[in-house]
């Protein structure tokens, strides 16, 4: 009889066993299809320009990039950027270091926080973009900010991006997902070099911006451009004010694209605004039989295959050719951005690459109305109206004629 009660004791303890063992299993199995789950995409943190020269007691701009992968949409960038003795943040209090970044507006509306720790040399950065929908986040290679350092006595070292103290968020667009992380798979440092015979990195002030933007120093290929918009009469174009360009390369199949993309310089040219500037093109690794695509905020895509294009490139390809130093200027401002795609279908906060009657129905409403900039925002950021498509600083029968000429072009150039 008491050999019984322990052979049943026995199987009911290994039947335990097996079934705790099965449980752990599954758990294992959950914990890792969960980390599998973690990240939706994948992204790179970039410092531009890779490499820097100065000299002792100067500014030395730089760039933050992100550059997501399967044009992943980016939300906020939480970054630790450390730089070596030979480099400075010069500010004293918050207030004083928010004026030596500048954000890419266009993709990122706030920093939520920022600090810089002296004792370790670390700035700590978040950047956070405000668009309530998902159409307003930005993809693939992506301008987060310009830091401005001063460089201190001659040396050299590295500024560096903290890849295990670095988050990347963004719109998971899987149906009832909750992971909206992305991985960083890598990061580009700066490695610099302080001292007399160094050469600074060449700056031009950006529209609208307060800190200079670097041009990049023959690391990746440059793309200079000459661009302007239609419709626009440089004398009254008052409200043309950072109008970013998106910039699409292609060569033998392969693309990158660029958004929220700043000129640095513009002039007049019989009476037409031509906006002029470097492009670096960070991760695009090909020199010939170039193509460009451009549009604007409001403006539909067009494709430049040629220098002093005045006409639609109606070819495959492209005939462009780039350098990493000296590259070519190339003129495309004589085939001006076709304007007028405002909103499309669904939204009014949304560009669809097509103009109709939706698009020509929104400016004409508002032209009804005269809708008019406040005179204290004249000439500012804030002074953007959607359906002032000459920058003229409201919507009335002018923005009208430019959207009846668009009414023909219809369709970005997609080829």
């Amino acid at each position: 009889m008491e050999n019984n009660k322990s052979n049943i004791l026995k199987i009911i303890f290994s039947l335990l066993l097996v079934i705790g063992l099965i449980g752990g299993v599954i758990l294992v199995s959950q914990n890792q299809n969960t980390q599998r789950g973690a990240y939706f995409s994948g992204a790179k943190l970039l410092i531009l320009p890779e490499t820097i020269a100065t000299s002792p007691d100067t500014d030395v701009p730089v760039q933050l990039w992100v550059d997501t992968a399967n044009n992943a949409k980016v939300s906020a960038v939480d970054t630790e950027i450390c730089y070596g003795n030979g480099l400075k943040l010069d500010a004293a209090d918050t207030d004083s270091l928010l004026t030596l970044i500048t954000l890419n507006t266009e993709a990122f509306k706030v920093v939520e926080f920022v600090k810089n720790n002296a004792d370790t040399k670390c700035l700590r950065l978040v950047a956070v973009s405000s668009g309530i929908n998902t159409t307003d986040l930005k993809s693939g290679l992506v301008k987060v900010a310009n830091i401005r350092f001063k460089s201190l006595s001659s040396g050299s070292g590295e500024i560096k991006i903290t890849k295990s103290k670095s988050i990347i968020s963004g719109y998971n667009p899987t149906p009832g997902a909750t992971d909206t992380s992305m991985s960083i798979s890598s990061v580009v440092n700066a490695p610099y070099t302080i001292g007399t015979g160094g050469t600074n990195p060449t700056v031009t002030p950006s529209v609208g911006q307060t800190n200079p933007v670097p041009t990049p120093d023959g690391v990746n290929y440059l793309l200079n451009y000459k661009m302007s918009f239609g419709g626009v009469v440089a004398a009254n174009a008052k409200c043309l004010v950072e109008w970013p360009f998106k910039i699409t390369v292609l060569s033998n199949g392969s693309t990158k694209t660029y958004t929220g993309v700043m000129p640095q310089n513009n002039t007049t040219v019989n009476n037409k605004l031509v906006f002029s500037g470097t492009l670096t093109l960070a991760g695009f690794n090909h020199s010939s039989n170039i193509a460009v695509f451009a549009s604007g905020p409001k403006h539909l895509q067009v494709k430049y295959g040629k220098d002093l294009q005045t006409s639609s490139y109606n070819q495959a390809g492209g005939s462009l050719t780039l350098t990493k130093t000296n590259s070519p200027v190339y003129d495309f401002s004589g085939y001006p951005l076709v304007a007028g795609d405002v909103v499309s279908n669904t939204s009014q906060d949304v560009q669809d690459g097509i103009i109709n009657g939706v698009d020509y129905a929104y400016v004409k409403s508002k032209a009804n109305i005269h809708e008019t900039v406040p005179e204290d925002k004249m000439g500012e950021v804030e002074g953007y109206l959607r359906g002032d498509l000459n920058g003229d600083c409201q919507v009335n029968s002018g923005d009208v004629t430019v959207m009846k000429s668009s009414l023909q072009e219809r369709q970005g150039q997609l080829y």
